[in-house]
């Protein structure tokens, strides 16, 4: 009995064992997170959804891919009876909720390019199981509400308590601290490609606008006679 009562709490109680030998490569994703994860654990040349072939491994088992899709939705998701009131005499739960298809159709937008006959999509879904999914956190802020209101209080400590150190910040809340608001604009710039490393004989020069009588004007750059 140990074996499967490991196999059903690393699989959350859902019965995976038709999907462990079943294998999806990677052409039958669009997403770049899924992409990269098949091809870390591909263990199949062959895929039993789009027919690909190869003399190497290209294809991960779809037990494998539900279980990474599943620890990335419970990022953002979670189950609803764990987080939402259920009233039968109002309906059932009370609060936004989608089962797995709506979920991963109108929520995630999984795109399957290659899935013609939705074959793929349906055993995901029932390789999720059937269950019913909320917001991780229905009844707080979500991600949107959380970076609007860190901005404003980041803006509100630089301008009139604390220009370089926030040590005695405090958060408050889900609101971000100062210093975490820092780190997730700094994460947010490397994943947007914004950063570039510059030779450390670059030039810089500081410009700054000027108004005459005539309305605006740049003044032409004064370069140092060393410049080259």
């Amino acid at each position: 009995m140990g074996f499967w009562k490991d196999y059903f709490i690393n699989n959350n109680g859902i019965d995976r064992s038709s999907f462990e030998e079943l294998f999806v490569c990677s052409e039958c994703f669009d997403d770049a997170g899924l992409i990269e994860f098949l091809r870390k654990e591909a263990r199949s040349n062959r895929c039993d959804y789009c027919g690909a072939s190869a003399s190497l491994d290209i294809a991960a088992s779809v037990a494998d891919l539900v279980r990474y899709m599943e620890e990335c939705l419970f990022q953002d998701y979670g189950d609803a009876v764990d987080n939402l009131p259920y009233e039968s005499a109002e309906g059932g739960y009370q609060g936004l909720h989608w089962n797995t298809a709506e979920l991963l159709s109108q929520q995630v937008g999984l795109s399957l390019p290659k899935d013609v006959k939705d074959r793929l999509f349906f055993d995901i879904c029932r390789a999720l199981g059937d269950r019913a999914w909320c917001e991780s956190n229905p009844f707080g802020l979500n991600q949107r509400e959380v970076l609007d209101f860190s901005w404003r209080e980041f803006c509100e400590v630089v301008k009139h308590r604390s220009r370089f150190l926030f040590i005695k910040e405090k958060g408050d809340g889900e609101i971000l601290k100062p210093d975490e608001m820092l780190d997730a604009i700094g994460e947010f710039c490397r994943s947007a490609e914004l950063l570039k490393i510059l030779p450390s004989t670059t030039h810089l020069f500081r410009a700054r606008e000027e108004q005459n009588a005539e309305g605006w004007s740049w003044p032409a750059p004064q370069f140092p006679a060393s410049y080259k």
